[in-house]
């Protein structure tokens, strides 16, 4: 197992990885990362929380001692308090999908930070601790969402593999299909209201262990980039 307490020491003190912090300032998101190697991918999940899906995948998540980063909306989290402090206690990581999930690239900058600082207030205020990574509904950007970005030492997270669990007839065993396509260094995109990645989810977590990998948060996977960077 990847020695996360070790990486931590090769982390700036934003807790951003140093390329990371490379790729923001070159305006560039982070899809996967150099592990050197070791078999470590970061499930994510956008658009929680709610009161039916998320705190299942939470759940799941305990139940195989795994991990995941869960990119919140801060309207969600004013409909459901509650249930982001639970997804954070049981070791999961909370990150920002903006407020109300806009079209970033279409608005000036007090509205990009709004929707930034308003949802990170939320997130401080159920785990005690501000989100350390973002990602841009829609995967949009615009020059002046990287300036925010920029100014806040806040990666933006995209990713390698997307189990594209919004299609129109998406099943669970189409999902586990394109999730076991994931490469070491690879971040996962998923919904936290998907049933059909619920159902996917605990053969996905069986499988990736089987496989020797081991399912990190987006920020234990920036450590362990940091740590190689450092070698």
């Amino acid at each position: 197992m990847f020695n996360f307490k070790l990486a931590a020491a090769a982390l700036l003190i934003t807790g951003v990885g140093i390329m990371n912090l490379s790729a923001l300032e070159k305006n560039l998101a982070v899809n996967e990362v150099n592990t050197g190697g070791k078999k470590l991918v970061a499930l994510t999940f956008d658009d929680g929380p709610d009161d039916k899906v998320f705190p299942q995948l939470v759940k799941v998540l305990a139940e195989n001692k795994a991990k995941a980063t869960f990119f919140v909306l801060g309207k969600q989290i004013k409909l459901f308090p509650g249930l982001v402090k639970k997804a954070h206690d049981a070791g999961n990581e909370i990150a920002i999908h903006t407020f109300s999930h806009p079209h970033m690239a279409r608005l000036d900058e007090v509205s990009v930070t709004k929707e930034i600082d308003d949802v990170q207030k939320l997130v401080k205020g159920e785990t005690g601790q501000e989100a350390k990574v973002f990602r841009a509904p829609y995967g949009e950007h615009s020059e002046t969402v990287w300036k925010v970005l920029n100014a806040k030492k806040l990666p933006s997270i995209l990713g390698a593999t997307s189990v594209r669990d919004w299609e129109e007839g998406i099943t669970p065993e189409k999902i586990k299909e394109r999730a076991f396509k994931a490469k070491p260094g690879h971040i996962i995109i998923c919904h936290s209201w998907s049933v059909n990645t619920l159902a996917a989810l605990p053969e996905i977590l069986k499988e990736f262990r089987d496989r020797g990998y081991e399912t990190v948060t987006v920020s234990e996977l920036l450590a362990a980039e940091a740590a190689e960077e450092k070698k």
